[in-house]
């Protein structure tokens, strides 16, 4: 087993090199056809997958809380079967039933990496690759894949859901059939990912303007600072519906003053960078395109869901409820838009790269 902390200089080590090497290739894609990148996605999926199914478990605290709920369903299993989120429970009262106990973060490591490479084939099909290393090295995906594995894997799953609605085309009613039972098994894994769900649907049928999630967006910031000064009443009638445990537990923290956080100004900056970016895109390149306009109103729409709690404690596993399509607005116009000559294009790509990498190493 390889510890926390070698695993960690592995993956960013390893993800440093392969970026460096796939921007190379992204560079001279006039002679280096994209087929030849596309063929060494995968390789470099199973590199992650094997290296995540190898770390320690016992070195991160989400998975040793984990296994002893397997070995508390080994000896009283009947006594803990909940309704909520039953597929992760079902999964734990197997492995812990059979001594499995590293089954669950295996297949949630194939899981997490493979789902999203397979969103990225198809929506960013001229590069998966470099699209997949965007994500590698964006500030929280190698985090969500060890510290906190559901909400992750979760995650995982909505994107492939946005990807199969996206492009849905010709085959919409398959891909629509396949997004449905993929969005029951992602609320079976985590129910927070309601979030993302509600959002991605609310700009398929309610939200169809760019502009108009760019009023709810900032609207929903001015709401969340008025909030703060009068205890956040937003974030306890929400804690009273009772939607999702872990959110309930948190709001009502603050509501009683045991564990307040505060307005996050840091993450609504990371939060912001791509939305400047599309707003540079959409209004002052005026360049329209259906499958960004939708990627970027989900996001505009999850992340103001997002910010409405903000001063609640640890705020960021919320955030992470949009920022899992941090990286793809990034990757999606860069890779799959032409926004500007080649070589400036070339230049943005590598910046986005180079700086969310150079962020571990600071």
């Amino acid at each position: 087993m390889i510890s926390a902390n070698l695993t960690s200089s592995l993956y960013y080590g390893a993800t440093a090199v392969f970026t460096l090497i796939a921007l190379r290739g992204v560079y001279q894609q006039h002679s280096e056809p994209a087929a030849v990148w596309r063929k060494w996605a995968w390789p470099v999926a199973i590199f992650y997958v094997v290296l995540l199914s190898l770390r320690n478990l016992n070195d991160y605290f989400d998975c040793r809380t984990q296994i002893l709920l397997m070995h508390e369903y080994a000896s009283h299993w009947v006594d803990h079967v909940e309704h909520r989120e039953p597929l992760w429970r079902g999964l734990l009262i197997f492995s812990g039933c059979n001594g499995y106990f590293a089954l669950p973060f295996l297949l949630s490591a194939a899981a997490y990496i493979g789902l999203t490479l397979a969103a990225l084939r198809r929506l960013t099909p001229r590069n998966p690759l470099m699209a997949l290393l965007l994500f590698a090295g964006s500030m929280f995906y190698f985090t969500y894949a060890t510290h906190a594995v559901r909400n992750g894997l979760a995650c995982s799953i909505m994107l492939t859901i946005i990807s199969l609605v996206a492009t849905a085309g010709l085959h919409r009613a398959a891909h629509w059939g396949a997004a449905g039972v993929l969005a029951l098994i992602a609320v079976g894994i985590h129910t927070s990912v309601l979030l993302p769900l509600a959002a991605l649907c609310a700009a398929i049928w309610i939200v169809k303007q760019f502009s108009t999630a760019l009023i709810i967006w900032p609207a929903a910031i001015v709401l969340s600072l008025a909030a703060g000064h009068f205890g956040d009443p937003v974030s306890h009638l929400c804690a009273q519906l009772n939607i999702d445990y872990r959110f309930q537990y948190y709001a009502e923290r603050f509501w009683l003053g045991g564990n307040q956080g505060t307005f996050r100004w840091d993450f609504l900056l990371y939060s912001a960078l791509p939305v400047l970016f599309g707003l540079y895109v959409m209004v002052l390149r005026g360049i329209s395109n259906p499958v960004y306009s939708l990627l970027l109103r989900t996001y505009l729409l999850a992340n103001a869901g997002w910010v409405l709690f903000i001063h609640i404690s640890i705020s960021d596993r919320f955030a992470y409820l949009s920022w899992f399509m941090w990286p793809l607005l990034w990757a999606y116009p860069l890779l799959q838009m032409r926004i500007c000559a080649p070589r400036r294009q070339f230049l943005l790509l590598s910046m986005v790269c180079l700086a969310q990498l150079a962020i571990h190493y600071l």
